[in-house]
């Protein structure tokens, strides 16, 4: 790329002249004016990509301040989709067009970069600066993707490195405007600029997606696929905190023992209790509740399922009174019963059962700690009083 030359060359005659003088004064006056401007673009530009990693805001933002500085009807952020072998529009403004209009054309660019056609396809492959001067007439041109009423344009790559990774393209809807050589130079260093951020901003999306998965695998149960101990205490916090704490409304818990599950270990073995627990945490999974309530936040308004430990499970129902709860834990307690287990025959009842004990906040406790020390005292009454059964927590435990 070359280096832009603000220097004007005045002949040694022309001191002279006071018409020339004046005409080269107000030149270099002009000059001065554009390259102040073009500094300060670079400077917002800067201000942009250091603000966000959100890629999506940072190529808006930049071609916002592009289309301004140098009046041009539009312009078009395409990156290379390496899976695809094609190149994909990611960011498009243009003055011209609505939003629906805008995002059916961005829909609408895509070039295969093997076999297919296009000037963004050469651009990529030669990593060169291409101009076309009338759309209509450019060979080079792919009518199928190119945005309506576009008559010249300037497609420029983006590189990081020596790789080319996209390209940066601007355009004009008549053909009486013209572009400034100047302004192509300046806008292939702002290229590089944006190279530099959509890396910055993929890269940090990658890590961002690595630390969520090893927090997940942090809080998951490896042999059922819910949430383990950690995973339930961290949740039942943020909902006590989001539920009670914040909109002052109630959060139930549930907590339930597989009854006899150490005889069906001795009979059968390990293996075989690992399988059962997968099949009752099925059950759990298939008859929880989303959306409780359709006017709160999908994080917390959902029935949260835990492997408590060993044969024991945990089930936080948010915006939930006890007496639903109460339905909740029955229907589950029905359908563990009526479910066909392997080897269930050898279990004192002759079908595998659970026991259950529920706890409200702030009907039973004050606080997590109170909610789950409530709900186990609950549960261990229906232990003691003979096993396949509910107990709600009160001053004197009720049972079911």
């Amino acid at each position: 790329m070359k280096k832009e030359n603000s220097k004007i060359n005045i002949p040694a005659e022309d001191y002279k002249n006071p018409k020339t003088i004046k005409e080269n004064f107000e030149n270099l006056v002009k000059e001065k004016a554009r390259i102040e401007k073009n500094l300060e673009l670079v400077a917002n530009i800067g201000k942009i990509i250091t603000s966000t990693l959100n890629i999506s805001q940072i190529l808006k933002g930049i071609e916002e301040q592009i289309v301004a500085r140098f009046g041009y009807d539009g312009s078009t952020t395409s990156i290379v989709n390496k899976r695809n072998n094609t190149l994909e529009c990611i960011s498009k403004t243009d003055t011209t067009l609505t939003e629906k209009e805008v995002n059916e054309a961005k829909e609408r660019y895509k070039i295969d970069l093997r076999n297919g056609k296009g000037v963004g396809r050469e651009c990529v492959l030669t990593g060169k600066t291409i101009i076309v001067d009338n759309a209509d007439s450019d060979i080079r041109t792919n009518k199928k993707v190119l945005t309506k009423g576009i008559k010249k344009y300037v497609t420029i790559p983006i590189k990081f490195g020596d790789e080319i990774v996209g390209t940066f393209s601007v355009h004009y809807k008549t053909m009486k405007k013209k572009f400034d050589p100047k302004n192509i130079d300046l806008l292939e260093i702002i290229a590089n600029f944006i190279g530099n951020a959509i890396h910055n901003a993929y890269e940090y999306r990658e890590t961002e997606k690595k630390a969520i998965k090893s927090e997940e695998e942090a809080v998951t149960d490896e042999l059922t696929g819910l949430y383990n101990y950690r995973g339930f205490r961290r949740y039942l916090d943020e909902i006590v905190e989001h539920v009670f704490n914040k909109d002052r409304d109630t959060v139930s818990l549930i907590i339930t023992d597989i009854d006899f599950f150490k005889q069906y270990n001795d009979a059968y073995g390990h293996p075989k209790g690992n399988e059962l627990l997968k099949q009752l945490a099925q059950i759990f999974r298939e008859n929880s509740r989303e959306n409780i309530r359709p006017d709160k936040k999908r994080k917390y308004n959902k029935d949260i399922i835990s492997r408590y430990g060993g044969e024991e499970f945990a089930i936080i129902l948010p915006y939930t009174r006890r007496d639903d709860a109460l339905k909740l834990a029955d229907r589950l307690r029905k359908l563990v019963k009526e479910a066909e287990f392997e080897g269930e025959e050898v279990l004192p009842l002759k079908d595998l059962t659970i026991s259950m004990g529920i706890a409200e906040l702030p009907y039973d406790a004050q606080d997590t700690r109170g909610l789950i020390l409530r709900a186990d005292q609950a549960l261990y009454n229906s232990k003691r009083l003979g096993r396949n059964r509910i107990s709600i927590y009160e001053e004197k435990v009720r049972s079911l």
